[in-house]
């Protein structure tokens, strides 16, 4: 009964559309936290573009939101790197649709290879060097096996390093890997 109190107070004490600010001065989250939910779409609102005020978000859908948040928590909680990574650009966050997107076009473009790739196929694929496709190996960054004294990594454990937070946040890029990017953009 209390939590419903709490949004009833909401929803009549604020105009029908407010802010990003507002946004997390009423959810109580950080104003990162903020800006993933309304860019990963989990809290619906209007992106005007602007530099400043650049959010509108229903106050009803924050009210949904935060009835949402109660049950499901996990579902809410920013992806690993969001926080750390200052680099805003370089960092992009997927929303579910997005990410779905990219995994199916990553797939198609490693569909010609083997199930097990070599540190040679890890490099054509991405368009590094073997010697940084042996790096994100020996640091453990890309999950592989080590037999006879080379590195085997699993196509799956390539998609999944792909979609991974390390790789899309990756300062200098490959040519290849800004082509995804642009790739991505022309598909999705």
């Amino acid at each position: 009964m209390k939590s419903k109190n709490q949004h009833r107070k909401i929803l009549e004490q604020y105009p029908k559309y407010i802010s990003k600010e507002q946004l997390y001065k009423i959810c109580r989250i950080s104003k990162r936290t903020a800006q993933y939910l309304l860019e990963s779409g989990l809290i619906p609102c209007v992106n005007s573009g602007k530099q400043t005020r650049k959010y509108t978000v229903a106050t009803q859908d924050v009210v949904d939101y935060l009835i949402r948040r109660d049950k499901e928590l996990e579902r809410y909680l920013a992806p690993m790197g969001w926080y750390k990574d200052k680099r805003k650009n370089d960092f992009i966050h997927l929303s579910p649709e997005l990410n779905r997107k990219m995994r199916c076009y990553f797939e198609q473009l490693m569909e010609s290879y083997p199930d097990v790739l070599s540190v040679k196929h890890v490099a054509e694929i991405t368009g590094y060097q073997n010697e940084t496709a042996t790096r994100w190996c020996s640091s453990k960054k890309l999950y592989h096996f080590y037999i006879c004294g080379k590195f085997k990594i699993p196509k799956v454990s390539m998609l999944e390093f792909m979609m991974g937070a390390y790789f899309r946040g990756i300062r200098t890029k490959s040519k290849k890997h800004r082509d995804f990017i642009v790739n991505f953009q022309i598909i999705k």
